[in-house]
């Protein structure tokens, strides 16, 4: 006998005393005596093999079982079950008795009607189960139909994103692309090390400290696909937002084989702090189902729970970094927790840096664009930004960030936000790199530091204010070659520099992080500008425009100092270039 018989016939014997309530050491008796494979055991046998299963251990234990099987007989005969005693004189044989009569009536009669009514409750549940598959399927393709025109509304945010500079939404289908992604998280090196040996002529060293050129990259759909709980964290201007949202479109359109069968869900982690906060409840699943049922409009209640509990959902989670308090964060961390998992897709975002363990979930980092993926994006951007120029813009773009005099300012295309500032500028100049560098970075640097609009509480900022604030952090770091500090001293120089407290200093940091992306926190506790370009050019501006024009003298007396340190090569070109458009500007004016 196979052990799926014996199962099958277990379960039987279980099934008929939970019914007629035969317990304890009669139940015992009855699941042995009555047991197929049990038949040809005698007593005897057969109670030794029962010595440590009776609740009420026995000094014979072949004799209780014989005491045992006249009540189980009884209680089957109040059933209907009846017995005929044979026409024998004296005891009945092993085979007519009494017991051996209700075994065969049970295996011959009932079992085959207890294996009837189970085949019929299994199909039952199979076809209520295809009934409620089919049932989720047609909801599902129903909200999704409704949801399409909302999210691929221009007007909609879910299917649009804003760049810099530019005025118009710009439909997130026509300018994303296929993001690649590491599995080491770069703040989770062992940092001291890699701060200690990190040397600034190397500027590869510093945007990255080297990680994404040495990790294995794996494209991101690859990853959402295998991954249900997914933890995606970069530094500002990486694209994580524009991941979910492109996620989001993708998932809604029909003729795109991606989660189709699934309700894209796309959620700002601020939002949803706002409105629980207004709320006095954090509970994640009744926002969700508040969203796509009361805000979005697209089914009722019901249903949006329905999706949900079937697992049926795409929940793409915005902005973890966003959330500002931290005891809001442990909040925002509870309700994801409380709403756990419940088959449904996960995707979260977060700067890397503001990067948070959660069970379950599987972390990696947004890598640099490739030069495959900074070609793709310059031909997105004036087809969609600048559909009305000549396309002949984009290939000459591609082209001039080829030429090795432009290798610097094509190391700065590694992000979307820095990618979109040199194709902004390239359109400004009418499909020219600037001959100078600084050239470049002065007018993108004017443009991120004009994005810096939420003003921190310490004092008003204008742009002036934040150039030469950043230019005097970055001549003080630089004096001392520290161009990883770590928190502490950033947060010593802004409150020396603005007479503010610790607190105010840390939030200025974070804002000038958040918004234009110039500072990063490379690791937990250590900071740096997000590009050594970017360190160098406040270092310049500290000379030319913050230090009165510096004198030709006093910029002499800078090179003799540093002629040999080799750090500082690049600072020096720099000046050279700003004092000869300097001069250029002053002859014009004459």
């Amino acid at each position: 006998m196979d052990s799926q018989s014996k199962e099958i016939e277990r379960q039987f014997l279980e099934a008929i005393a939970l019914n007629r309530n035969i317990t304890g050491d009669t139940l015992v008796a009855f699941l042995a005596r009555f047991s197929k494979e049990n038949i040809d055991k005698t007593h005897v046998n057969l109670g030794e093999s029962l010595n440590s299963r009776w609740n009420k251990k026995p000094l014979d234990s072949p004799q209780k079982i014989k005491d045992q099987l006249p009540k189980i007989c009884e209680i089957f005969k109040k059933d209907g079950w009846t017995w005929e005693k044979p026409n024998t004189v004296g005891r009945p044989s092993e085979e007519d008795s009494e017991w051996r009569q209700l075994y065969i009536w049970l295996w011959e009669i009932r079992f085959p009607e207890w294996q009837q009514r189970q085949q019929q409750l299994v199909s039952s549940q199979e076809a209520d189960s295809r009934n409620n598959q089919n049932d989720i399927d047609v909801l599902v393709q129903e909200v999704r139909s409704r949801l399409l025109p909302f999210i691929t509304d221009t007007d909609n945010d879910i299917g649009t994103m804003r760049m810099l500079s530019v005025n118009q939404s710009i439909p997130v289908d026509k300018i994303y692309i296929d993001l690649n992604v590491l599995e080491q998280i770069s703040c989770e090196v062992h940092f001291s090390g890699l701060r200690q040996n990190f040397d600034p002529r190397k500027p590869h060293d510093f945007d990255r400290f080297g990680l994404s050129r040495v990790q294995k990259r794996e494209d991101v759909l690859s990853v959402v696909k295998t991954h249900r709980k997914l933890m995606v964290v970069g530094k500002p201007g990486s694209g994580k937002t524009t991941l979910l949202k492109s996620l989001a479109v993708e998932c809604i359109k029909p003729e795109i084989d991606l989660f189709n069968n699934l309700v894209p869900l796309f959620v700002t982690l601020l939002d949803f702090t706002k409105k629980s906060q207004e709320n006095l409840s954090w509970k994640l699943a009744d926002y969700l189902v508040d969203l796509l049922a009361e805000k979005w409009g697209k089914c009722d209640r019901a249903s949006a729970e329905k999706i949900l509990s079937q697992g049926r959902a795409l929940v793409l989670l915005d902005g973890l970094d966003e959330v500002v308090s931290p005891n809001d964060v442990e909040k925002v961390l509870d309700a994801i927790k409380e709403f756990g998992y419940r088959g449904n897709q996960l995707i979260i975002t977060c700067r890397t840096q503001s990067q948070r363990q959660l069970g379950g979930f599987t972390d990696v980092e947004v890598a640099d664009f490739t030069s495959q993926q900074v070609d793709q994006f310059v031909d997105n951007w004036f087809t969609v930004v600048e559909s009305d120029s000549q396309t002949s813009l984009a290939q000459e773009l591609k082209k001039q960030l080829r030429v090795k005099d432009n290798k610097y300012i094509a190391e700065l295309t590694t992000t979307p936000v820095l990618l979109n500032l040199v194709c902004v500028v390239f359109r400004d100049e009418k499909g020219n790199l600037p001959k100078k560098r600084f050239t470049l970075y002065d007018k993108a640097m004017r443009v991120l530091l004009k994005s810096l609009n939420r003003q921190p509480r310490i004092e008003l900022l204008t742009l002036a204010k934040k150039e030469e604030f950043l230019s005097d952090l970055a001549f003080s770091l630089f004096q001392k070659n520290d161009y990883l500090p770590e928190q502490l001293i950033l947060e010593e120089f802004v409150e020396k520099y603005f007479g503010a407290d610790r607190f105010a200093a840390r939030e200025l940091l974070e804002t000038i992080e958040t918004e234009t992306g110039l500072l990063v926190e490379r690791s937990i506790g250590y900071w740096s500008f997000s590009h050594l370009t970017f360190h160098e050019y406040f270092v310049t501006q500290k000379f030319i425009k913050f230090n009165g024009k510096a004198t030709d003298s006093e910029i002499k007396q800078l090179i003799e100092l540093h002629i040999l340190n080799r750090n500082w090569d690049e600072v020096f070109l720099l000046i050279a270039e700003q004092k000869s458009n300097l001069i250029e500007e002053e002859k014009v004016n004459e």
